[in-house]
């Protein structure tokens, strides 16, 4: 049986053998970089696996003093993917960590090398997707226009399926931009929004947050079939919103509220300006 001290030994050692061997594998500067951060997020795997190596009878991965370790070899994908490691690099992982953990014990590993090599993959590539659809969720949020359609008087439309994060990050960009226009009126359109409880919430956040600056907050597009459920989910009441039933309703309230408003253009007055131009 492994000692403490004997343990922390043999996984900084391997751990520092899998970072060589895999910078060794890997052709681009940016993996070979992310090598020092792989070998000591490795060195819990280490432990973990020489410790379960030593309590069992043999290596296979269905053993259950592996499964902290196996669980581990999947974390440490995912680091790799946060890393934004390549993919043929990934590849190097389990190789390296593999042949660095048989270095340190007596007992042939072959069996684990598949296993190994699947769960460093699956977790790299889970993190990977994770990060595409953060990218994804950021863009779309990036998108959101905030127009100030007339002194004071600012426009918020979302739309689509937004992260609740990202539409609160967006809110708040909004609230800085209401306190310096010293706006007195907002209008957010929320017609083009997918409802769900998490949106719901910066939805919210946003009134919230005209009301501490002493604006007017109205919503268009927020209509009871759609989101009464949503919000209920969140612990939240429509009825505690300034709604109205149409975009071009609430505009006019909001300018209105600004000292503005809109009006057609006279048919005469084009009449005599084009008369004028004309002498």
């Amino acid at each position: 049986m492994l000692r403490a001290p004997e343990l922390a030994d043999a996984a900084s050692r391997a751990a520092e053998r899998f970072g060589d061997a895999f910078a060794a594998a890997t052709r681009l500067t940016r993996d070979r970089e992310a090598a020092r951060d792989l070998a000591i997020e490795a060195r819990a795997v280490f432990e973990s696996l020489l410790t379960g190596l030593d309590a069992c009878e043999g290596p296979h991965p269905t053993r259950p003093e592996l499964r902290e370790a196996l669980a581990l070899v999947s974390l440490l994908g995912r680091r790799a993917g946060d890393l934004e490691v390549t993919p043929s690099a990934a590849l190097a992982l389990a190789p390296a960590l593999v042949s660095a953990a048989q270095a340190e014990v007596d007992a042939e590993l072959s069996a684990l090398a598949t296993p190994i090599a699947e769960l460093l993959l699956e977790g790299y590539v889970m993190a990977r997707e994770d990060r595409l659809r953060e990218r994804g969720a950021r863009a779309l949020a990036d998108a959101v226009p905030i127009l100030e359609a007339a002194p004071g008087c600012l426009v918020f439309a979302p739309g689509g399926e937004q992260a609740p994060e990202e539409l609160e990050r967006v809110g708040e960009e909004l609230g800085r931009r209401l306190l310096a226009r010293d706006a007195k009126a907002c209008l957010v359109d929320a017609a083009g929004l997918t409802p769900s409880a998490g949106v719901a919430r910066p939805l919210f956040a946003v009134h919230v947050t005209a009301r501490m600056l002493g604006a007017r907050c109205l919503f268009s597009g927020l209509d009871d079939a759609r989101w009464a459920a949503p919000c209920r989910e969140a612990g939240l009441t429509l009825a505690e919103l300034e709604r109205v039933e149409r975009f071009a309703d609430g505009l006019r309230i909001a300018l209105e509220t600004c000292d503005l408003e809109l009006r057609h253009k006279s048919g005469l007055g084009n009449v005599l300006r084009r008369l004028l131009d004309r002498d």
